[in-house]
C-alpha cells in the first residue's frame, strides 16, 4: 500500500521537527551526566579490545562503545560535549524516522508516543536506551 504525498511529507516534517525540539532541549537544558561522560571517555581512552573486556563492569552494550568510538575521531571539529549530543541526536533522528515514516499508525498517535516521558526526556534528552 503505498503512502499519500501527505503522509510522506507529514512523517518527514514530524521526524525532522522532533529532532529540533529535542536538540534545543538537549542543547539549552541538560547538562551531561557521569554516566554519559564516563561512556565517552571509556570508549575514547580505550581500545576496542580494552573497551570489551571493559563491558563486565558497565551497564551500556557494547554496540553503544563501537558507536561512540566511530565519533571520537572528530574531536578536532567539535567540542567533545558536542560531539556526544550528536551522537545522540543521530539515534533519536533514526528512532523517530522509524516512527514518523516506517511506522503505520495515525499522526496523532504518533506525536502522543513521540512526546511521552520516556521517549522525549528518558530516550530522548538523557539518552537512557
Amino acid at each position: 500500500m503505498n503512502k499519500s504525498r501527505f503522509e510522506w511529507v507529514s512523517g518527514w516534517a514530524s521526524c525532522l521537527l522532533l529532532t529540533l525540539v529535542v536538540a534545543l532541549l538537549k542543547f539549552q537544558f541538560h547538562e551531561l551526566w557521569k554516566d554519559e561522560w564516563q561512556a565517552w571517555f571509556v570508549a575514547r581512552d580505550m581500545s576496542f579490545g580494552q573497551i570489551f573486556s571493559f563491558l563486565y563492569y558497565e551497564g551500556h552494550p557494547a554496540l553503544w562503545y563501537v558507536y561512540l568510538k566511530m565519533m571520537t575521531p572528530f574531536t578536532f571539529v567539535a567540542s567533545e560535549e558536542v560531539l556526544l549530543s550528536v551522537a545522540h541526536l543521530v539515534i533519536v533522528f533514526a528512532s523517530s524516522w522509524l516512527l514518523f515514516v516506517k511506522h503505520r499508525a495515525s499522526l496523532l498517535l504518533k506525536w502522543l508516543f513521540a512526546l511521552s516521558y520516556f521517549f522525549l526526556f528518558e530516550y530522548g534528552v538523557i539518552n537512557r536506551g
